[in-house]
């Protein structure tokens, strides 16, 4: 009898170790939601990213001429011709986050290269919000290359060396995220384990804490973004694809920086400097004071208004011509008033 009821016992712990859990506890799912962004109902599960943009959406913010948010690849850009590219052109691929993806800059910057040599540049935006370094990689080798591009631009955002919160679908249609305990290589764990079994949740909140790989320290985001950065280099030279960088500011005086802004800014061009890859500092564009002008909406230090997107455009425009990667007519020098 003891030993029946033992058994019970460790049946019923079990049954409730391995049950997907209400959300709100400690070790539980929680509901997919950011702050800083106007809406929620742009995302899906994905197969091989956290997750991703929903094709073909109609949208008021930086809508593309039609209404459309998205384009039938789920990209936040035009609908792209997906013939062969044509011979002379230069394709451009843009990889950030949410700086790209509701910031008009890549708009901005195809237009502007349009206007300097038409016809000859084509600029793909695969920006996609909250994502970082270990999913620019995903997006460039399962989605990107298949495109033919010629220069990959990724757009650095201070946190883009951390992990990335992965979302599930409830059964009721709730969209519920964790963020993964990150292996070697931006590898994730299985998805169907953490989306079932609160016992397997546990156990890697406790291995993440005592291996500390989602720290925030200097050699921690190191660590994190070598592989990812690597991976595109290496699928990048296979195909004689260049590759360049711009990091991009807080919109606040950098005096005001937190500890974890000036460890992801200096973390970032460290593994750039090391990887020998061409990057611009945008902080250098804008000046010191003043810089919450070129704010999306007030409160947000992240994301820019389209007076900042022109800036940056016009910047990243330059840097594109001081690397020799892009020619035509010249626009007046940078620099925010």
């Amino acid at each position: 009898m003891l030993i029946a009821a033992l058994a019970l016992a460790l049946a019923a712990t079990l049954s409730e170790l391995l049950a997907p859990p209400l959300t709100g506890h400690r070790y539980a799912l929680h509901h997919f939601a950011y702050d800083a962004w106007p809406n929620m109902d742009l995302w899906r599960p994905s197969k091989d990213l956290p997750y991703e943009l929903i094709p073909n959406l109609i949208g008021s913010r930086t809508s593309l001429g039609n209404g459309l948010f998205t384009n039938s690849l789920g990209m936040r850009d035009r609908e792209h011709s997906l013939a062969a590219k044509a011979l002379g052109t230069t394709r451009i691929a843009i990889l950030s986050d949410s700086i790209g993806m509701y910031g008009r800059w890549p708009d901005m910057l195809g237009e502007m290269l349009e206007r300097a040599a038409p016809g000859r540049y084509d600029v793909w935006n695969w920006s996609i919000g909250g994502f970082g370094l270990a999913e620019y990689a995903r997006v460039f080798t399962n989605r990107a290359l298949l495109f033919q591009p010629d220069i990959v631009l990724i757009g650095f955002e201070l946190n883009d060396l951390k992990p990335t919160r992965v979302i599930l679908k409830a059964s009721d249609g709730r969209l519920l995220s964790y963020r993964p305990f990150n292996l070697p290589g931006g590898l994730y764990l299985d998805n169907f384990l953490y989306a079932h079994s609160y016992l397997y949740r546990m156990s890697m909140s406790f291995l993440e804490r005592w291996k500390g790989v989602s720290g925030g320290s200097f050699q921690d985001r190191l660590r994190f973004g070598a592989p990812a950065l690597e991976k595109i280099l290496s699928a990048a030279r296979s195909r004689s694809i260049r590759v360049v960088a711009a990091i991009f500011p807080r919109l606040k005086s950098p005096e005001r920086y937190t500890d974890d802004e000036l460890t992801g800014w200096g973390s970032i061009s460290e593994l750039l400097r090391r990887d020998g890859v061409p990057f611009l500092d945008l902080s250098a564009v804008f000046a010191k004071t003043g810089r919450e002008r070129y704010r999306w909406k007030l409160g947000d230090a992240i994301h820019f208004n389209d007076a900042g997107s022109r800036i940056i455009a016009r910047a990243l425009l330059d840097f594109l011509r001081r690397q020799g990667l892009v020619t035509g007519r010249r626009f007046q020098p940078t620099a925010a008033p």
